[in-house]
């Protein structure tokens, strides 16, 4: 019996068995996809070697011929925004992809707090249900979270899913209140390209040649490759075995035979077929331990109304794949195991009375069948279709041999360069407007190297990707009270990975939005991630869309002037005035002298700087620190636009951090 795999070469085997010479397509390039406004655009995928491959987009046709290795590409002008159009592909078979949209394609990169779900928002979540109505141009397309230990194009995706009532709790909660500004000020299609993971570090996200400037972590990059050699080996010749492997299965499906009636043809005769009650588990009705191909048919009747109405066929759950055809036509594809199958019936393919449903299930391991509550349904009626259903086996697994897939798993997990391999670097040739990003907390405690790690990150995606674009990330949000730094408040190790956050604004086309204020001290997910996103949409405002009447900066600390017993902070980018609220004094100020020990310190505004009195334990003013805690109190400068100052120190004295 074959074990159960969740590997993206099942997936190449479970489409190759539909067809020997379809097109097949990545993830990105399909129904409701946003591509990329004013710049060339790629579209590709697989087909076979030779195959002749054309595409038409918006007026304009272009063709190919798959290579050896079976891949296709080519590449359209750039275009203006718009749509929504059609794209149709013509190789051994037809593709029509439809509800394309031409806009900004925004990378949203990060941990957890980037994956952060909209249905985790609460009452935030809430309203926007009834407001994404208004939405229905915002897409959004999330990565699953994989890693390899070799760079690999394919990945896997759900696809992209429009922002409506259905799909909103599934969007990035930032993505989308990030998306949600853009689009009500420019009117412009947005697509969220999510490639995030909760808990990995940066160095996981940077390819091999991007940490070769890290020796500590690039070793170890290159310990992995020399600690599986040999399984290297291994994964090559079953990769060589691949081909062979998928060609036997799908050319020994009796139900796909060439120059014979197909078995999902509506004028099939199933009347030398056995008979199921479906759902249930065909090992316990009678296939036994049967690993392979197995057919399913149902005869319905469906009443005149169906006719001119689109339909939703429900078949549950099915274990593992299959492919559905509905009077001879397929209507629906599956890979995942256990997922499960809701497939529209397009207008017209019905017919009064008899109605013929095939299915297709391959099983490569366990337990196979359909399972749940199955049923078809229009807007005047709903049918069960459980019961006795038809079914044959096209092809039984143990009739070949036996294949062990490629084994990608021995580089699982968050290795250096792992998570690149299959996040990003399979997604490259999607073009994009910028990105945007939420992390650091996995990498706060090695903060000293987070201020090379971080820039360096942002340097090794500009040159995959061969743009300059905008990089808009998060500084870390105020989380945890540790009682050990309450006795030093001034040793922090949040305090310094914000810092390194900080710095990195150095690099040209960046912007950082400061979380400090809405933070939770419980809880390492703060739900408020409306602000969150508003905030980095101001700077894709100014940074990506050069609009100089924005105001998106956080006041940054500029210089720190001694006056005797009191010293002169001044900022940087302070909107139109400083203001303190809720109070007179400033909070959150130390100061500390030659001792380096730091003391509550008394700050308030004038002229829009900030005078800090000298504590009565501060004999000389050397350093001021300004929120420098995991979690300070809650700060109460902010710029008349509403944001807040960043955490700052006038010192560079030794941390607490690698």
């Amino acid at each position: 019996m074959i074990q159960k795999f969740t590997i993206p070469f099942f997936t190449f085997l479970f489409i190759s068995l539909v067809s020997s010479a379809e097109i097949k397509l990545p993830p990105l390039i399909g129904d409701n996809m946003v591509l990329q406004r004013n710049t060339e655009l790629k579209v590709w995928g697989w087909a076979d070697k030779e195959e002749k491959v054309t595409v038409t987009f918006n007026g304009k046709t272009l063709e190919t011929v798959a290579g050896a290795d079976k891949k296709w590409m080519l590449t359209f002008p750039a275009m203006q925004a718009g749509g929504p159009y059609e794209m149709l592909l013509k190789g051994e078979n037809d593709i029509v992809l439809k509800n394309i949209l031409i806009g900004d394609v925004w990378l949203c990169g990060g941990q957890s707090n980037m994956d952060w779900k909209m249905i985790q928002c609460g009452t935030m979540y809430k309203t926007e249900y009834d407001l994404v109505k208004n939405y229905s141009q915002i897409r959004h397309i999330k990565i699953k979270e994989t890693s390899t230990s070799k760079p690999f194009d394919e990945f896997f995706s759900s696809g992209w899913k429009v922002a409506n009532s259905d799909n909103l709790s599934d969007f990035s909660a930032v993505g989308y209140f990030f998306a949600k500004e853009l689009y009500s000020k420019y009117k412009v299609p947005i697509g969220l390209l999510g490639s995030n993971w909760g808990g990995s570090p940066a160095e996981v996200w940077m390819s091999p040649e991007g940490l070769k400037d890290f020796p500590e972590i690039y070793e170890e990059y290159k310990k992995i490759e020399l600690d599986n050699i040999e399984k290297i080996k291994q994964q090559n010749i079953r990769i060589r075995d691949l081909d062979k492997w998928v060609a036997e299965a799908r050319d020994a499906d009796e139900g796909f035979q060439e120059n014979k009636p197909k078995w999902y043809e509506w004028h099939q005769s199933d009347k030398d077929w056995k008979t199921m009650q479906v759902p249930g588990d065909w090992n316990a009705a009678g296939l036994g331990d049967l690993d392979g191909i197995v057919w399913f048919r149902k005869e319905i009747t469906l009443p005149a109304s169906a006719v001119n109405q689109e339909l939703e066929l429900d078949l549950g759950n099915i274990d593992d794949m299959d492919v559905t055809w509905f009077n001879g036509s397929v209507v629906g594809t599956q890979d995942k195991f256990d997922a499960a199958r809701v497939y529209k019936i397009p207008v017209g393919a019905a017919k009064e009375g008899k109605n013929i449903i095939a299915v297709r299930i391959i099983d490569h391991g366990g337990g196979g069948g359909i399972t749940g509550n199955i049923k078809i349904k229009g807007k005047d009626f709903e049918i069960p279709i459980s019961g006795e259903w038809h079914y044959k086996v096209g092809y039984d697994f143990k009739k070949m041999a036996k294949f062990y897939p490629p084994d990608f798993s021995y580089n699982a997990g968050w290795k250096p360069s792992s998570v690149y391999n299959a996040m990003i670097f399979p997604i490259l040739n999607y073009k994009i407007k910028g990105a945007i990003w939420y992390q650091g907390e996995s990498n706060a405690g090695k903060a000293l190297q987070y201020r090379r790690l971080f820039p360096a990150l942002i340097k090794d995606w500009r040159k995959a990707w061969n743009a300059d674009f905008p990089f808009l990330y998060v500084q870390l949000a105020n989380f945890k009270a540790n009682p050990v730094l309450v006795a030093t408040p001034w040793q922090s190790q949040w305090a310094e990975l914000r810092e390194a956050q900080a710095m990195t604004l150095s690099l040209p086309n960046t912007g950082m939005a400061t979380a400090i204020d809405i933070g939770d001290p419980n809880d390492i997910h703060p739900k408020n991630k409306q602000d969150v996103g508003k905030r980095l949409s101001l700077l894709a405002m100014k940074i990506a869309y050069e609009d100089k009447y924005v105001l998106p900066y956080s006041p940054q600390f500029q210089k720190m002037e001694n006056e005797g017993l009191r010293v002169r902070i001044h900022f940087k980018e302070t909107g139109t005035g400083l203001i303190v609220r809720g109070g007179q004094y400033v909070k959150n100020f130390l100061m500390a002298g030659t001792d380096k020990k730091f003391h509550p310190a008394k700050a308030y505004l004038e002229d829009n700087t900030i005078v800090i009195d000298c504590p009565k334990e501060v004999a000389t003013p050397t350093a001021v620190r300004y929120m420098w805690a995991d979690n300070p109190e809650p700060c109460n400068l902010f710029t008349k636009e509403g944001l807040p100052a960043l955490p700052f120190r006038t010192d560079d004295w030794a941390g607490i951090t690698k």
